[in-house]
């Protein structure tokens, strides 16, 4: 029905499937869990996973890349539960698109914390991927790629501990890496690296 039709009274009916679908949409916005602010506090306080006794305060980024572009979610442990606090995507360009998978992934982390070394300036994070080998990469790096060296050397400029999961339980940045790119989205790239401009701001 066209909403912007004018109807007479007896037209609209609100039927009992449609007052079970109200019912179900307001449970599920009551059961929702919310976006925080992160809370910088609490974050500045974690220890490094040897030193803390809980997870109070850690912020978690989890990350997930496809051919169609990096997503991820940061999140973070409070009293009760974690919530999250973004959600975001960058869709890579054509020539992106085309890298290996072992290059993708590495960029896709790269490109993520990047774009959010505002948020993760100066405390300790947990990095979530289910990429297991880029744990390896990140930590020990030998690479002959001269490229791939330099995100790792901007990736090694934040404090935080890697966490590989199994892609059945990355459903939230796995799910929003298959979202297929609009014909809106931008093809910019913002992937060179200043290692010495990027010290002076993480």
């Amino acid at each position: 029905m066209v909403l912007t039709k004018k109807m007479v009274p007896h037209e609209f009916e609100w039927t009992e499937e449609a007052q079970d679908a109200m019912e179900l949409l307001k449970h599920l916005a009551a059961m929702a869990i919310p976006v925080r602010s992160l809370d910088y506090e609490l974050a500045r306080n974690v220890q490094l996973p040897d030193q803390r006794d809980n997870e109070l305060g850690l912020v978690t980024v989890h990350v997930d890349s496809l051919i169609i572009g990096v997503r991820w979610m940061i999140a973070q442990h409070l009293t009760d539960a974690e919530y999250p606090i973004v959600f975001s995507s960058i869709t890579f360009n054509e020539h992106e698109a085309c890298y290996s998978q072992l290059k993708l992934e590495l960029y896709g982390v790269f490109r993520a914390l990047k774009a959010e070394c505002h948020r993760l300036h100066n405390i300790h994070f947990r990095l979530t991927i289910n990429a297991g080998f880029l744990a390896q990469m990140m930590t020990s790096p030998d690479l002959p790629n001269t490229v791939m060296m330099h995100w790792i050397m901007y990736i090694q400029l934040f404090m935080f501990e890697v966490n590989h999961t199994l892609g059945t339980a990355h459903r939230i940045p796995d799910g929003l890496s298959h979202w297929p790119c609009m014909a809106n989205d931008s093809d910019y790239s913002d992937g060179d690296v200043d290692i010495e401009d990027s010290i002076k701001l993480v």
